[in-house]
Parts: C-alpha cells; sequence; structure tokens
C-alpha cells in the first residue's frame, strides 16, 4: 500500500486526538472529507478501537488517498451524490465495501415545520459556501429560489465563493427578480 507523506505527518496529530477524544468518551468519530481529515479520523479509530466514518465530497475522491484502506476500516462512508458513489466504487472495486457508501445529499428541507405547517410567514436567510463553477449547480439554486419567491416565500439567498460563473449568475438572478440575491466576500454585507 502507497502512503504519502502527507499521511505520515498525521501520524503525531492522531496520537494526540486519540488521547484527548479516548478521555473524552466520544463514540463516533466522523470527518469531512475523504483526504487528510479522513485519514486523521481514521488514525484515531485505529489508535482508540472508535467507529469512524467520512464523508466524501468530490475533489478528495480523485485525490484516492488509500480510499480502499478507509472505505474498509470505516463504518460508513457518506457521499454527496450518485456521481460520487460512482466514482468511489470505481476505485475500490470491491461491492463488499460498496454496500457501506451512502448517499446522502447536502442541504435541507425548508418548505415545513416539524410539524408539517408550511413556514410561509417566517424569513429564511440561507447561504451556500461553494465555488462559483458549474458542478456546484448554482443555477439550480437560483431556479429554486424563484420559486419561493413566486409562492412568496420571504428569504435571503447569500452565496460564498469565487469563480468564474460569477457574473452570469448575477445576471441571473437580475432575470429572475431575485433582488436579494446576495454574494459573500468572507464576510456579510449588508
Amino acid at each position: 500500500m502507497k502512503i504519502a507523506l502527507k499521511n505520515l505527518v498525521m501520524i503525531p496529530k492522531g496520537i494526540y486526538l486519540a488521547k484527548t477524544t479516548f478521555m473524552g468518551a466520544v463514540s463516533h468519530i466522523h470527518a469531512h472529507w475523504a483526504s487528510t481529515t479522513a485519514t486523521l479520523a481514521y488514525i484515531v479509530s485505529q489508535l482508540t478501537g472508535i467507529p469512524w466514518s467520512f464523508t466524501a465530497h468530490r475533489w478528495d475522491i480523485d485525490e484516492n488517498n488509500i480510499l480502499k484502506e478507509k472505505c474498509r476500516k470505516a463504518s460508513f462512508v457518506r457521499v454527496i451524490s450518485e456521481r460520487s458513489r460512482e466514482e468511489i466504487n470505481k476505485i475500490i472495486q470491491d461491492e463488499s465495501l460498496s454496500k457501506k457508501v451512502l448517499v446522502i445529499h447536502m442541504g435541507v428541507d425548508i418548505c415545513c415545520s416539524s410539524n408539517g405547517e408550511p413556514l410561509s410567514t417566517r424569513q429564511f436567510t440561507f447561504i451556500c459556501p461553494a465555488n462559483l463553477n458549474t458542478v456546484k449547480g448554482h443555477r439550480y439554486l437560483l431556479e429554486a429560489c424563484r420559486i419561493l419567491s413566486d409562492k412568496g416565500l420571504q428569504f435571503k439567498c447569500l452565496m460564498a465563493g469565487d469563480g468564474y460563473l460569477e457574473d452570469e449568475l448575477k445576471d441571473v438572478s437580475k432575470k429572475m427578480r431575485l433582488m436579494d440575491f446576495r454574494r459573500l466576500y468572507g464576510k456579510t454585507d449588508t
């Protein structure tokens, strides 16, 4: 198994966190990103016996940082799309490990309150922190905002990130008459 130097650098951190985690009575460890954060969680789990899992997003799958081994040792692997699941399965090529890979999309259901009542009177503010590029699907977010606006719901949509679609997204939001569309550059502008 090829181990990258950056994984070896994680060992001292893993030992420290294993001690801290073990003393804190942690019952499960979950890491976001299949790269170095998952490596750290893997090390802590190996040292403590605490079960662990991780969420893989996109570039971290392509990186393939001992991904098959991480999938083998993790309780489960969360991915954020069917495409991500396909990419992981292509790398691990193991049907028993593929069963551990679960698609759990990112996002929040905002159409109803916990008792199922419509939330038409509350104003929502939500943020989409992501690079402004095609794969992130900002256009679909704007289409959803248009639907919310057409239904009379009050909201603010904040987008945080840089990318080549910035001007296009601003134009689309103007055409859709989404006047409360805002863009963040590291701090909230009001």
